[in-house]
């Protein structure tokens, strides 16, 4: 993002609110929660070696496959791969196991700061959260930001809710990964016209079953291979929803500050929305 982009999201800050967007870590196995986080104290205060000193220290240890249904993360742009090729054509066979040689996550370092946009599709069609295999439309999207009162433009980190987040919250896992609301590859093109910074989304962006019998994950390839766009994927959006409703407004500052891992294909992350 230029210095004009980070200019104009911080101007959006008046109400001096910040608004989690990741959701916690989830440490137990489910069916679309294969890889759970791992997380567990490695020394307690109690136990300390030294007592005679006073002073007790509790440390942990925080291990996480960082894509998936389920575990809030940022895309790299080393993340997908189609047709033997990264975005901007370099060969996949650049990201070895040592780590990705371009793309890789160390693009963000500087960290992914914009205005922020929520498109509430869920809200949209007055549904608490989309049924599985539906499809958002560049109508949909339309028809959305109309209703939010804002125009996406150049920069923009635009945050799709499908109410995916909140479906698990209240129903439980289901197997996601073959059931899920997600947008259409023939949206992608509004999203290209505006010339967005980033995407996000409740759930990863896809609908299953999509439909494209040759392709997996078009949205992942059409949005981080083509479009060179990070993308935010298993974030939480019910708070953001909430807090737009009280501001009567749909735009805010975005911030997510990766950790800076060079050659990664992505991280955890817990992104705010400040209004």
């Amino acid at each position: 993002m230029g210095s004009e982009q980070l200019i104009a999201a911080a101007a959006l800050v008046r109400a001096g609110v910040a608004v989690p967007c990741g959701r916690p870590l989830v440490t137990h196995p489910a069916v679309d929660n294969p890889s759970p986080a791992l997380h567990y104290l490695t020394r307690l205060p109690s136990l300390d070696n030294a007592p005679e000193s006073r002073l007790g220290v509790a440390s942990d240890f925080i291990g996480l496959e960082c894509h998936g249904e389920v575990q809030s993360h940022l895309d790299a742009l080393c993340h997908i791969a189609f047709d033997g090729q990264l975005y901007n054509g370099w060969p996949a066979d650049s990201v070895t196991m040592a780590g990705a040689a371009y793309c890789g996550l160390e693009v963000a370092s500087h960290g992914i700061i914009s205005r922020g946009v929520l498109l509430d599709i869920a809200a949209l069609h007055d549904q608490r959260w989309l049924p599985g295999g539906v499809t958002i439309s560049g109508e949909d999207l339309a028809a959305a930001e109309a209703a939010a009162g804002v125009t996406v433009r150049k920069g923009d980190i635009v945050l799709i809710r499908t109410g995916q987040a909140l479906r698990r919250e209240v129903d439980g896992p289901w197997d996601s990964g073959n059931l899920k609301a997600g947008l259409h590859p023939r949206a992608m093109p509004w999203l290209k016209d505006r010339d967005i910074a980033a995407l996000g989304f409740d759930g990863d962006g896809e609908c299953e079953p999509h439909g494209y019998a040759n392709i997996s994950a078009p949205i992942h390839v059409l949005g981080i291979a083509a479009m060179g766009l990070h993308s935010f994927d298993a974030l939480t959006l019910e708070m953001v929803a909430a807090e737009c409703a009280r501001q009567q407004r749909s735009e805010f500052m975005f911030a997510a500050l990766p950790v800076h891992a060079t050659g990664a294909t992505g991280c955890a992350v817990n992104p705010v929305a400040i209004f």
